[in-house]
């Protein structure tokens, strides 16, 4: 496979490896789950973690919308972040592409509700600091 120069780029600022292995998380895994408002919506967002590293590898996010397009949207939003992961692309580097992300002209309220894309971002997010400080603490813990 050949990478563009922007891929290249982005591999080096990233410290990122190459790579065409997949590498799904087991069949029973840990996660976590957080509810959060956001746009107008309620929502769950589950982030799966691998065991040996503590970093996320799977996206869930449970809208209270179900059946509506939104709802698709958003399964197809966390489909295409959990393959990312799984790939090895950093949560960072994917937070960076997701977070304040805007649809639409700008309003009075945005900061308030800027996007349902934005408020995931944020929620999974999150959960992701919270694991990570939860390793930090085992980890002095064990010490």
């Amino acid at each position: 496979m050949v990478l563009s120069e922007t891929a290249k780029r982005l591999m080096r600022e990233h410290k990122l490896q190459h790579t065409t292995a997949r590498k799904r998380l087991p069949p029973t895994r840990a996660g976590m789950t957080k509810k959060s408002y956001g746009c107008g919506f309620k929502f769950w967002t589950t982030v799966n973690f691998y065991e040996d590293t503590g970093l996320p590898g799977e996206v869930f996010v449970a809208i209270a919308k179900e059946g509506s397009d939104i709802a698709g949207l958003v399964d197809s939003v966390c489909i295409t972040l959990s393959i990312a992961l799984q790939y090895g692309v950093p949560w960072d580097v994917l937070r960076e592409k997701y977070k304040f992300m805007r649809f639409g002209a700008s309003t009075a309220d945005e900061d308030e509700n800027p996007s349902i894309i934005h408020a995931i971002a944020v929620s999974i997010d999150d959960i992701v600091q919270e694991k990570h400080s939860q390793l930090a603490l085992n980890k002095s813990a064990d010490e």
